[in-house]
């Protein structure tokens, strides 16, 4: 009797071994990558562009070429939201995540045009700020001259004069 139990422990062990062995490239989650590129209408590069994937925490910027990459995201579809300051903005839908595959994706974005009614520019700030339009300062040529040659402080500026450097 005792011979048989040690046998059904035995084969205990060596089921729950099978399953732990089975199971666990299955617990865990497979994983994808999201790559591209973001340029206007003529193929330039547009650097520091937002690509964010929407309903997650994942986002990222373009870098100097245009390029983005999201690296080890969970396996689903997802929607890529692009945007750029001065290009409309692009949506993305049910971009594909595949375990240990990628699709590469090349987002063009058009420039957005804003136009205004009109705008009104006035003068009032200069007027009201007490400075005098025609106010200037000048320089005697002779001290601007003499500063050239030899660096000083502010400090020293009005109590010594620049001296002119003889090689």
């Amino acid at each position: 009797m005792k011979q048989n139990k040690g046998v059904i422990m035995f084969r205990k062990l060596v089921n729950y071994v099978v399953h732990i062995i089975f199971l666990i490239p299955f617990s865990f989650a497979q994983n994808g990558d999201i790559k591209g590129s973001v340029s206007d209408i003529s193929g330039l590069p547009l650097p520091g562009a937002n690509i964010q994937l929407k309903n997650t925490n994942y986002g990222t910027t373009s870098n100097i070429d245009g390029e983005f990459e999201f690296l080890n995201v969970p396996e689903g579809y997802y929607t890529l939201n692009v945007s750029y300051i001065g290009y409309e903005s692009i949506v993305y839908p049910d971009v594909w995540v595949r375990p240990k595959a990628y699709d590469r994706l090349e987002i063009s974005m058009n420039q957005l045009v804003i136009e205004f009614d009109r705008v009104l520019v006035e003068d009032s700030y200069f007027k009201n700020s007490g400075l005098n339009q025609d106010q200037s300062i000048t320089f005697r040529n002779d001290e601007s001259s003499r500063c050239r040659t030899r660096a000083f402080s502010y400090n020293k500026l009005s109590s010594k004069r620049c001296k002119r450097r003889r090689k």
